[in-house]
């Protein structure tokens, strides 16, 4: 109750007022929602854009994306492999900036937004050129549902593959039906385009098209619908062509299982690797991909849709399957993350389908809107351990840049394999890094398990070893010299073995080696470790070897106590030095978080 000036009361209904306001809003939510969801797409690409250009080193320098810049560089012109001539779409912006003399810092940076510029295009067209806004919903889901660490694999073709199947759908199910012939017509041509330059992006953009021609056909009973049945069965003969007689190497030959293959691991599916690592990676970083499904479902069961309801989880499970199956010897995380995007077109069509016609706009955009900040700050946390990549690239290249030699051999039993994944692309990855700063400043590194295997090649002058299935494609005098300036120098190995009769361990104590923490506090991320570098002085005038052999091998490791300085963790992880070390380096000390979040005291031991 109110009093007013003129001394009578005036009542106030609260609950009345809230409902009322609640009511309000909802209903400004539905008479708007076209616009809300170009507002919505606008935030969505303005962060991943913003994410890109802030973690362009992150996107750029790891993996594929450093090995296409390096020859895009080195070529001045497109970079593709395989035949998938689609991914050069992302590399036009960048290519054009390289052509007019661009820094390295600006290729890479253009290179890393090109591909979220794209899909920001694709969004546009569904809701501005189609109105197809269930389609730019379905988008914005299938670009986030189940990207995590495959967020910064800018160049994987597979994800333009995503996008263009969403654009596909909206195609061959426009939320307005074609009202002539003519238009049906050109829907199919344009469908029948997309799918082929869809087919040069990646193979299993075969499982995109196919779930959402299957899902038309179920969903909306169109099995009468003769350019449906035209786009299917020219899809799947197109494909058969595609995959078995064109542009066929032996890469994709080793990657597709043979049905014998299938067969014997099957009954060993709980048992493989790339079982084990989805088992630990998708309850926390997948669980609303999971949600998706199940709501999906649940909806599809009221609906009393059996054959869409039989179909999603089979073919979901289908496809997951054959990726766990494809790497059951073991493959990078990335890797296997890289074809789990896939699972986010099926579940992202899926609920529009269930929601889009039998749920109010508001509500769906209610939904939408937490799912997407909850992905995008995923996506966000996972930048982490590839930012711990780069400052691992960023150690070795500063130890390089001090050195008489420029090109350095590393042993892979000192590379430390919890935050760099695979060996192959270090080469591109570092030379990339340390022209950043200059092209004089050129510095680069390979990996091998044999420090031995490549004697014969690493004092030749211009030798620059590349990935180890083509380790003499370059030479350094021949490289891009605006960009990659090589001295005429060989390698210099940076890993000597401890169990080489010049290292005695004995000779080595607390008063010539000093470990010093590069700085006093440390402070946990979304990762379940921390990488904390620490200095390491060596004044026994020997050199301490690094890679771990012998009897007493020699690595760094820690102890944790709590704040009352108790000793919680006695002998932590051991990580082997990187480098060897003649007088001081520093090195990065992998430490396990404790599992209660708190302030814990780290003591830096060997």
């Amino acid at each position: 109750m109110i009093k007013l000036a003129n001394g009578k009361h005036l009542l106030w209904n609260k609950n009345k007022y809230c409902s009322t306001t609640k009511t309000y809003i909802l209903e400004i939510i539905e008479k708007n929602y076209k616009k809300l969801i170009l507002l919505i797409g606008f935030l969505f690409f303005t962060f991943l854009f913003t994410f890109c250009w802030i973690y362009f080193k992150e996107r750029m320098l790891s993996f594929d994306p450093a090995f296409f810049s390096f020859l895009m560089i080195d070529q001045n012109d497109f970079s593709f492999a395989l035949g998938r001539w689609g991914s050069v779409f992302s590399q036009i912006l960048p290519l054009i900036a390289l052509k007019n003399n661009c820094s390295l810092e600006t290729f890479l940076r253009l290179y890393s937004i090109s591909p979220i510029i794209i899909y920001a295009i694709i969004f546009v067209i569904l809701t501005i050129g189609l109105k197809n806004y269930k389609a730019a919903i379905a988008l914005l889901l299938s670009l986030c549902l189940a990207f995590r660490h495959a967020f910064y694999y800018t160049t994987a073709e597979l994800y333009l593959g995503i996008a263009l199947s969403i654009l596909l759908w909206a195609i061959i199910a426009p939320e307005n039906e074609y009202n002539s012939k003519r238009k049906r017509q050109m829907a199919t041509l344009a469908s029948l385009v997309l799918i082929y330059t869809m087919s040069y992006l990646h193979q299993l953009t075969l499982f995109t098209i196919i779930f959402v021609l299957i899902a038309e056909f179920i969903g909306k009973n169109r099995f009468k619908d003769k350019h449906l049945w035209f786009i299917t069965i020219t899809t799947v003969l197109w494909y058969l062509v595609r995959i078995f007689f064109l542009t066929k190497s032996d890469y994709e030959n080793a990657k597709i299982p043979s049905l014998s293959i299938f067969l014997e691991q099957i009954p060993n599916l709980r048992y493989l690797p790339s079982t084990i690592y989805f088992k630990s990676f998708a309850p926390s970083n997948l669980w609303t991909l999971f949600l998706v499904f199940f709501v999906s479902w649940i909806f599809l069961l009221r609906m009393k849709n059996w054959l869409y309801f039989l179909f999603l989880p089979t073919f979901s499970l289908a496809f997951l399957v054959l990726i766990i199956i494809t790497y059951y010897k073991g493959e990078s995380p990335m890797m296997y993350e890289n074809y789990y995007t896939v699972l986010g077109v099926f579940a992202a069509v899926s609920l529009i389908f269930v929601l889009y016609e039998k749920v109010q706009k508001k509500w769906i955009l209610l939904i939408l809107i937490p799912l997407l900040f909850i992905n995008l700050r995923g996506i966000y946390n996972a930048h982490y351990i590839l930012t711990k990549r780069i400052e691992y690239i960023d150690r070795m290249v500063s130890f390089g840049s001090k050195q008489e030699k420029t090109k350095f051999m590393i042993n892979a039993r000192n590379y430390p394999w919890q935050i760099t994944w695979v060996t192959w692309a270090l080469p591109f990855e570092t030379t990339l890094y340390s022209a950043l700063k200059n092209p004089e400043s050129c510095c680069t590194f390979f990996v091998t398990a044999d420090m031995n295997k490549y004697d014969s090649l690493i004092n030749k002058k211009n030798i620059f070893l590349g990935p180890e299935w083509a380790v003499t494609w370059f030479s350094s005098d021949k490289l891009k010299q605006k960009y990659f300036h090589f001295p005429e120098t060989g390698y210099e190995k940076l890993n000597t073995s401890q169990s080489d009769s010049l290292f005695d361990e004995s000779v080595f104590n607390n008063q010539n080696i000093k470990l010093i923490p590069d700085r006093n506090t440390y402070y946990s991320d979304a990762d379940s470790f921390i990488v904390a570098p620490v200095l390491i002085k060596n004044t026994s005038g020997k050199k301490l070897a690094s890679t771990p052999d012998g009897p007493t091998p020699v690595f760094l490791s820690y102890h944790v106590f709590d704040q009352k300085g108790n000793m919680i963790i006695h002998d932590g992880k051991r990580t082997a030095l990187e480098t060897d070390v003649i007088t001081e380096h520093v090195e990065g000390l992998m430490v396990t978080l404790p599992k209660e979040k708190g302030e814990y005291t780290i003591e830096v031991d060997r």
